[in-house]
């Protein structure tokens, strides 16, 4: 699940650098046709196209910070995932172990740990049951956050869309 939110927000990002490029030759466009209305002396389409100009300059504002925003995001999951996979690997490693001292205790061989095996396998159970309710509860709490920010990121696009539409 935590791949599946990375890779969006990644194409997501993709997105955007694609609409910021647009709305940077959409602007050289538009400074050049000012330039060429005025070397003319059509103010009024260059003040047209000036207006238009101001225009695209904020949408690639909005554009770079809604960017910026996600990159921060981004940043979030992959530090979110490499925690979870090294506490992952961390538990492995403790149920491996935990395993090996059962297995050395079976066998008759003398096993050096506090405890009785039988203790030692329920502390680490309680270390593994607890660590993974930690687990669930980032991933739940980075779930709920990249929803959220998802959720903001289309109501944004939307409102931008309808702005652009009505050339607010």
């Amino acid at each position: 699940a935590l791949d599946d939110v990375v890779a969006t927000i990644s194409v997501a990002m993709s997105g955007y650098r694609h609409q910021e490029y647009q709305y940077q030759a959409r602007l050289e466009e538009l400074d050049q046709a000012i330039d060429l209305f005025l070397q003319r002396d059509h103010m009024k389409l260059a003040l047209d196209a000036s207006g238009r100009y101001n225009t695209a300059t904020s949408l690639l504002e909005l554009f770079r910070e809604r960017a910026a925003r996600e990159q921060a995001e981004y940043q979030k999951c992959v530090q979110a995932r490499t925690q979870l996979e090294a506490r992952l690997a961390e538990i492995r490693q403790d149920r491996d172990q935990v395993r090996l001292l059962l297995e050395g205790s079976s066998e008759g061989e003398e096993v050096i740990a506090p405890g009785t095996p039988e203790q030692l396998a329920q502390a680490m159970q309680q270390r593994l049951d607890q660590a993974t309710d930690q687990g669930r509860i980032s991933i739940d709490q980075l779930d709920q956050e990249l929803e959220q920010a998802l959720e903001t990121r289309l109501i944004q696009e939307q409102i931008s869309a309808r702005r652009q539409r009505l050339n607010l």
